[in-house]
């Protein structure tokens, strides 16, 4: 079912770990969307909890009634989110509060030795066997929602996951996206039209348990020392088995602008915003080093955004939630040292 441009050149055998391989037809795997709901998935750690609580507020006052069956939040960091810390988030959720459930890292994977952002990578595929919708879609801490959702935001009509495509020839991932398509069997080319890595991300329940479930009880090991990447696996995994990406992607972007940090500036703001208006983009993004290195004046418009959207009560509010960033993100640096 590959199609010539894919076929790789060998048996794909990578160590004998994939084991398991199924068949499928041609149907769509979701079908029509209707009510069915969603999960959502959320990885934070101590530097980046400030952040979720953007992230936690904007689900309570944008998602409709319906749209979201459960919230799993992955915790990732060390402490425990325990305490008061705990409390402030379920709060922020409002009327989602009930559907939270937070699940420590230790019980997704074993991820010992490897970087904090490689064993998150192993949750976020590992977490499946946790969620009961037939859908589930990654938020970074980074991501929240700044208008009212529908279910099309995320799942098209036609019951496909809304992603868009990527030429990743020329970007800066466009190594770590040849280690998977290499690990896989995968033509290289490839890489000229792929589905994106960024959140928010929406994956199949059943097909990421397949995924994982391929490599007998070894996945988070062999994720680690192949180095791959989480969504890349997933996408090449269903590029392997289908040939296409045709019966789970839509080739409809999730839009997110995102601001980043080497756009930590008024022009990058700018910039971002004005996309986020010309795509009337359900998502937008401010990642931890953005929030790190603004200026005050410059977060001054994130935080008057942020107020804007109901995000925040008021200005002030906003300067205290970044105070507490910058304390936490200085503690995490610490404790990363002292580990070391």
């Amino acid at each position: 079912r590959l199609s010539r441009r894919m076929q790789p050149e060998h048996a794909w055998t990578p160590l004998g770990h994939l084991t398991h391989w199924s068949q499928h037809d041609d149907q769509a795997v979701g079908g029509p969307m209707g009510d069915a709901p969603l999960t959502v998935v959320a990885v934070t750690y101590r530097a980046e909890d400030e952040l979720l609580r953007v992230q936690a507020r904007s689900l309570a006052a944008f998602a409709p009634p319906g749209l979201i069956e459960r919230i799993i939040v992955i915790d990732n960091g060390l402490p425990r989110l325990h305490g008061r810390r705990r409390a402030a988030l379920l709060r922020d959720y409002g009327h989602l509060a009930d559907l939270v459930r937070i699940i420590p890292a230790d019980a997704l994977a074993a991820t010992e030795g490897s970087s904090g952002w490689v064993g998150q990578q192993v949750m976020k595929l590992t977490v499946a066997d946790h969620v009961e919708t037939p859908w589930y879609v990654v938020l970074d801490a980074k991501n929240h929602a700044v208008r009212p959702l529908v279910p099309t935001d995320l799942i098209g009509p036609d019951g496909r996951a809304r992603g868009g495509f990527h030429d990743y020839a020329a970007h800066p991932l466009r190594d770590r996206l040849a280690v998977t398509l290499r690990y896989l069997g995968l033509d290289e080319s490839a890489a000229t039209h792929f589905p994106p890595t960024s959140t928010p991300f929406v994956l199949h329940t059943q097909t990421v348990r397949d995924l994982t479930g391929s490599f007998d009880g070894a996945f988070a090991e062999e994720f680690i020392r192949a180095g791959l990447s989480e969504f890349f696996l997933y996408s090449g995994w269903i590029l392997r088995r289908d040939g296409d990406w045709d019966r789970v992607y839509d080739g409809v972007a999730i839009q997110c602008p995102t601001l980043w940090g080497g756009a930590a500036s008024t022009a990058g703001i700018t910039a971002a915003l004005d996309e986020l208006e010309a795509k009337d983009a359900p998502f937008f993004g401010v990642h931890r080093r953005a929030l790190g290195r603004l200026s005050a004046s410059d977060f001054a418009l994130i935080a008057a955004f942020w107020v804007e959207k109901g995000l925040m009560r008021s200005l002030a509010e906003a300067r205290r939630l970044r105070r507490r960033f910058r304390r936490d993100l200085a503690l995490s640096l610490l404790r990363t040292r002292l580990r070391s």
